[in-house]
């Protein structure tokens, strides 16, 4: 029985994370009552509020006897508990900013907004609390430091993780171009997501540009081989970004395209009843389409999902596109000796082909929406999400 009392101790072994926190109160706490930082050889303060000494705390040395190992090394039990020593996760402390002397003794909660690590702080750059964690300015910037160097940030919620920026972000340079994003707040997460956007182009190039359309056939006109270029060399415009849940980020971009080139087969076929015999007269032509200056918005869910091994993953849903097509001009490019005549008499065929891709326009703008949204939904997928979640590698 004795031999049994001793296992279940030694399975127990291990750090108090509670003490370290400051508020073990149970007397029957079966793990020992110190400084974890000191544990990994990590503790960064001159004057430490919790112990240092494993067999000097009557607690500690109860255990350590009820555990038979009241007579093994120092070195050997910090060895034994630096394998299952797994430090706490990151707090904001609540008593820095409620209480006139601020929080008291060893504090291992992080000193900012709370509302900020929420992501819903009303007063932005006003408020009078911590927002930036980067900051060593003053002492509550150094308490952070502290806190950040030695916190497991990767057990944090997502969202706080993404607004505070808990840990090297920018530690995975092989996402292009974001080296110098700032990821520690709202403003920055949109300007990293901004360029993983304007990056991914080279994506949407490959999967949709051209962005090819099914054939159409309205009554007399039939269109055939229809081509849409341009797609991919949209700019980004504008994005921001907001937080519905602890695990996703809302990104709503604002997209325009400087021009969108258009090629088609057509074909118009005309029958008119002449006495008793049908006559048919048939026009073929290869139209070229210009849209002037087209403006739409992307908006998307990243979901991210942090494992137990610290390994950060971001996956897309919801992707939706909307677009705003400015003027479409047609050029018909009629052919044989109908093309002659409508050259001749100063291309009315353009006027009238014009007035016909904007009616095919408003009955098809869904269609081509979800064929630009599959690309760039691809592209969201396959680039910026999985470009965002290397840069939030720890």
């Amino acid at each position: 029985m004795e031999e049994l009392r001793k296992q279940e101790y030694r399975n127990a072994f291990g750090v108090c994370m509670r003490y370290n926190l400051g508020r073990c109160a149970t007397t029957r706490c079966t793990r020992l009552h110190i400084c974890y930082r000191y544990v990994l050889d990590d503790c960064p303060l001159e004057v430490c509020n919790l112990s240092h000494k494993l067999k000097g705390v009557s607690h500690n040395a109860k255990l350590l006897r009820a555990a038979d190992w009241s007579t093994e090394p120092d070195m050997t039990l910090l060895l034994k508990l630096r394998e299952s020593c797994s430090p706490p996760k990151p707090e904001v402390c609540k008593m820095m900013f409620s209480r006139p002397s601020g929080c008291e003794g060893h504090c291992m909660r992080l000193h900012c907004c709370e509302q900020f690590t929420r992501g819903n702080c009303r007063y932005g750059d006003k408020c009078k609390l911590i927002h930036d964690l980067h900051d060593d300015e003053d002492e509550d910037g150094r308490h952070n430091q502290r806190t950040r160097v030695t916190a497991p940030l990767s057990t944090m919620r997502a969202a706080p993780l993404l607004l505070l920026g808990l840990a090297a972000l920018l530690a995975a340079g092989d996402a292009q171009g974001t080296a110098n994003c700032d990821l520690g707040d709202p403003a920055g997460l949109s300007d990293c997501i901004k360029q993983l956007l304007v990056e991914a182009r080279p994506k949407v190039a490959q999967e949709a540009d051209p962005l090819r359309l099914p054939n159409n056939r309205d009554g007399d006109v039939e269109l055939s081989n229809i081509r849409v270029h341009g797609i991919s060399g949209y700019s980004v415009d504008g994005l921001s970004v907001s937080f519905p849940s602890d695990q996703q980020i809302a990104v709503r971009a604002t997209i325009s395209w400087p021009h969108i080139n258009g090629k088609l087969d057509a074909k118009i076929r005309k029958c008119k009843k002449v006495i008793f015999k049908k006559v048919c007269v048939s026009v073929r032509g290869r139209p070229e389409v210009r849209v002037g200056r087209t403006v739409g918005s992307l908006t998307t869910t990243l979901n991210v999902h942090v494992g137990a091994d610290g390994r950060i993953t971001v996956t897309a849903s919801g992707t939706r596109v909307s677009l705003n097509l400015a003027s479409i001009r047609v050029k018909a490019n009629l052919r044989g000796a109908i093309g002659f005549f409508n050259r001749l008499f100063g291309d009315p065929a353009s006027k009238i082909t014009t007035k016909l891709a904007n009616k095919w326009w408003g009955k098809n703008k869904g269609k081509i929406e979800g064929k630009a949204r599959d690309a760039l939904d691809k592209a969201v997928r396959e680039k910026v999400a999985v470009h965002l979640a290397q840069l939030l590698k720890i």
